[in-house]
């Protein structure tokens, strides 16, 4: 059995008695856990505020909505909104939040901008996005402490061109989608059906156009069906497939199935198909095979003109 331990400590512990190193610890735990209450207390605050901030928001940029559309959208916009009004919020705690050009503001423009985006890509109108930082500078009024206005300028401008690049991006899928959806079938020749695939389209966009269209060389009747892949991007396994795949019921009911395509696409062609790879639309009206001569085309005889009356 080891021997009782000598010094002021044990002496202490034996007696019951605080020592100096224990009144220390608990001095410790207790500063620790009066810091950690503390922080608490001010994420909850800062938590508060911001709610705050958005749901006055969110009012007063529906009040200057340009249409109702507008303003169902910025008024249930949130959860959109928030990584903006966190990073201001931070931002104007600062020491630099005078200043527009300072580094805590960085962030806040940043988020901003991505705001704009976000919200041309959900369908705000052009009359609405001008109307996005007055609405958030009134609701910073609202808390008791203006912005001031070289801040207001930046933040406008931030939210106009995140605004103007979603605009744009917008436009253009919508221009794709309908590029997509409204590709016509033409008849170049009698009982021959042509599709100019145009745009960026996707193995998915490739295979559901060609069932499209082979559905419409089908109800037509026709004897060969061409798609024309020339306006495409690059060529790829995977939309040759989704081609062939789409042309091969064609092909077992007796269609003509062409492709034309550019040299570059021949070496993705299936080996072994009955799709045929041609490079120009006479190649491949060329290589169309010749109406067939119905058995009874024979008895279609012109109409014998009347005799020429003699009386």
């Amino acid at each position: 059995m080891p021997p009782p331990a000598d010094g002021p400590d044990a002496t202490a512990a034996s007696s019951g008695t605080a020592t100096p190193s224990s009144t220390a610890a608990a001095s410790g735990t207790a500063t620790l856990s009066g810091t950690a209450s503390r922080l608490r207390a001010r994420v909850a605050e800062a938590e508060a505020a911001i709610e705050a901030l958005l749901t006055r928001w969110s009012a007063r940029y529906a009040a200057r909505a340009a249409t109702e559309a507008d303003a169902a959208l910025v008024a249930s916009f949130g959860d959109e909104a928030r990584p903006a009004a966190s990073s201001l919020h931070f931002a104007t705690a600062t020491e630099t939040a005078l200043d527009a050009a300072a580094l805590a503001h960085h962030e806040a423009l940043a988020m901003l901008t991505l705001l704009g985006r976000r919200l041309a890509l959900l369908g705000l109108s052009p009359a609405s996005a001008g109307q996005g930082v007055p609405a958030l500078m009134d609701a910073w009024e609202g808390a008791g402490t203006p912005l001031p206005a070289a801040l207001a300028d930046a933040l406008g401008a931030a939210f106009v061109e995140g605004f103007v690049r979603g605009h744009g991006e917008r436009d253009r899928e919508r221009w794709l989608e309908g590029l997509r959806a409204h590709q016509p079938f033409l008849t170049p020749e009698p009982g021959v059906c042509l599709w100019v695939a145009v745009g960026d389209l996707d193995a998915a966009r490739l295979a559901e156009r060609g069932e499209a269209f082979a559905r419409d060389v089908h109800r037509k009747g026709a004897r060969a069906a061409i798609v024309d892949l020339r306006a495409l991007p690059a060529p790829s396994p995977r939309r040759l497939a989704a081609v062939a795949d789409a042309l091969e019921a064609l092909a077992m009911l007796g269609v003509s199935c062409l492709l034309l395509a550019e040299p570059c696409w021949h070496d993705t062609a299936p080996p072994g198909g009955a799709l045929r790879v041609v490079s120009t639309l006479a190649e491949a009206l060329a290589a169309v095979p010749p109406r067939r001569r119905s058995r009874w085309s024979w008895w279609r005889r012109p109409a014998r003109s009347p005799l020429p009356r003699t009386d």
